[in-house]
């Protein structure tokens, strides 16, 4: 895991150009001298350099300088050209640092360092000394100090995980699910008492238009209002049906004779024989030669329905009041 801890740190270390190849040599107190190559921040390439404790600290520097050397041939099959940038970052401790400044690298940018200096740029020099001589401790601090870049799990370390974070977290999610609870039962307390409110309002709008309902009640005619009503609903019947009765009585009008007044009519359907009967009924003005004016009346009546049945009524002799007569006019449907 040490090659992933350590491209942790390469933005901090190397930041000059994201598209530059990196190599990074760190002294490790397990395993010796790791080299990681980085393309684009992700990781190419690692090796491992070890020395002998009997080594002095210039012949390490050599064996360095030749293995990044030979790193550098090798990276060709990675696709590393001859004339691309490298950034170079060594940390080793300070007597094979003083050997390797000596040494003239041909790497663009080259950064030697020790534990020590790699933990001030870290922010984190409180946790290594200057007599330190290996970097595994910073890197490692560096590591569980910043986020995750990756969680390897099994099947039972993520249950583990799982169950581990619910337990150390359990005071929190109590709360927060206790918060939720109380956010619910106040909007479902402001919900009910809005309803109540609406409730209130529609029972006052109800007493005043029932109040309203009982003063017109007072104030008007509601008979007469219904009978109008009634008249309507029969016109609009009466327009809808292909026969009219009111048609005889628009034609009839037109045959009036002066001192002769149609009153009223009734119109009757007889559903059984299928006959309609229209009732007219006429009234005679007194005063005036009234058998002339009936035997018009008759004469214009019976010549312009000519294909209905007509009865006429007589004409009843009477000298102080208006006389008036029934004329039926009958038509099979």
């Amino acid at each position: 895991m040490f090659p992933i801890e350590i491209s942790n740190i390469t933005k901090k270390i190397l930041h000059k150009d994201p598209n530059n190849w990196k190599i990074i040599v760190a002294a490790t107190k397990t395993g010796g001298y790791r080299q990681v190559v980085l393309k684009e921040n992700k990781m190419v390439f690692t090796r491992l350099t070890s020395f002998t404790n009997d080594n002095l600290p210039g012949i390490i520097a050599g064996g360095i300088y030749q293995e990044v050397q030979d790193t550098i041939r090798s990276l060709t099959k990675f696709g590393f050209e001859k004339n691309n940038p490298i950034d170079l970052c060594i940390i080793v401790s300070e007597d094979i640092k003083a050997s390797l400044s000596v040494i003239n690298f041909s790497e663009n940018s080259v950064n030697i360092l020790t534990p020590y200096e790699l933990g001030k740029l870290l922010g984190a020099e409180l946790a290594i000394s200057e007599k330190d001589n290996f970097c595994d401790t910073i890197i490692l601090f560096h590591s569980f100090k910043n986020k995750l870049a990756a969680i390897f799990n099994t099947k039972e370390t993520k249950e583990f995980y799982l169950f581990n974070y619910l337990y150390l977290n359990s005071p929190r999610i109590f709360l927060y699910f206790a918060l939720v609870l109380v956010i619910i039962n106040t909007l479902c307390l402001l919900n009910l008492y809005s309803n109540f409110n609406v409730a209130d309002n529609l029972s006052a709008k109800q007493n005043t238009l029932n109040n309203q309902l009982t003063k017109l009640s007072q104030s008007y005619n509601v008979k007469k209002i219904d009978e109008i009503y009634d008249f309507i609903n029969i016109n609009n019947i009466l327009s809808k049906i292909e026969y009219s009765p009111l048609t005889q009585v628009k034609y009839v009008e037109k045959l009036k004779i002066p001192g002769i007044e149609l009153r009223s009519f009734e119109w009757n359907y007889n559903e059984a024989k299928s006959y309609i009967t229209t009732t007219l009924k006429f009234n005679f003005q007194s005063g005036k030669n009234i058998s002339h004016q009936y035997e018009k009346l008759r004469k214009n009546l019976n010549d312009n329905f000519r294909t209905y049945d007509i009865n006429i009524s007589s004409l009843l002799a009477a000298k102080e009041q208006n006389l008036s007569i029934d004329v039926e006019i009958g038509e099979a449907m």
